[in-house]
């Protein structure tokens, strides 16, 4: 990353959201409020209550400790950004908003590290209408974030002699509008198991597997459509050719 948070400006921050968000839960709704929630949870049949998923605890022993826990993670997470183990880094951040959802500080650093990543490299090129799926030379990596922005247009042509009932769309064409930009990740299996996904003009995705991006024309016969389309990839990704 090109600039790390300050860890302990960072640090403080994080307590104070943890404190803020730890004393508001224990405050309970304001008065008037049209949809109260309860402080405490019920339970049927006079049972102990179950503690609530995704938030500080009722208990104060229980409380200190997921409040210690959030302290000592962002501390961690900031030790990890230092050494540009970002990896690590997210995780810690992540393993925070399963205590305390929407913690400001938490969902900041994630959104930094995101708007890095995304930023981290980018690639223009060119595909063109003529051809099937075209190599772009970039290695997507998993759970790393990629963007497509797509400019320009291209011809789709479609010549079939048809009689009176016409014809129906291929049912290898149905998925995706005809004409439009679509794209593939090879990670090694058989061609005929990769899955297409729409691009269009503009798409952000994080890939779940490392594998080389492909690039075409939604279509099954490229010979006799015209035209190119201009593309910047931008993201954290390998090159190669």
């Amino acid at each position: 990353m090109k600039r790390s948070l300050t860890g302990f400006a960072v640090l403080m921050l994080l307590f104070c959201f943890t404190v803020a968000a730890i004393s508001a839960q224990r405050r309970g709704p304001r008065r008037g409020s049209k949809n109260p929630t309860p402080t405490k949870p019920t339970t049927s049949e006079g049972g102990e209550a179950d503690e609530p998923e995704g938030g500080i605890s009722a208990d104060p022993r229980l409380a200190k400790i997921q409040k210690e826990f959030v302290i000592e993670t962002a501390r961690l997470a900031q030790d990890y950004e230092k050494k540009q183990d970002i990896e690590r880094a997210r995780s810690c951040y992540q393993q925070i908003l399963k205590i305390l959802p929407n913690h400001p500080g938490a969902e900041e650093a994630l959104e930094k590290i995101r708007a890095s990543e995304l930023n981290a490299d980018r690639k223009q090129l060119r595909i063109s209408a003529t051809e099937g799926p075209q190599n772009t030379g970039i290695d997507v990596i998993a759970n790393r974030p990629i963007t497509i922005h797509a400019e320009g247009s291209w011809t789709f042509r479609m010549e079939h002699e048809l009689g009176p009932d016409g014809m129906k769309i291929p049912d290898e064409l149905r998925d995706f509008d005809l004409g439009s930009l679509v794209g593939m990740i090879h990670t090694g299996q058989d061609p005929k198991d990769v899955k297409p996904f729409f691009v269009g003009k503009d798409a952000e995705f994080t890939p779940e597997e490392t594998g080389r991006l492909y690039l075409f024309m939604w279509d099954t016969d490229w010979k006799d459509n015209a035209g190119r389309l201009n593309v910047e990839i931008r993201g954290t990704f390998n090159k190669s050719k």
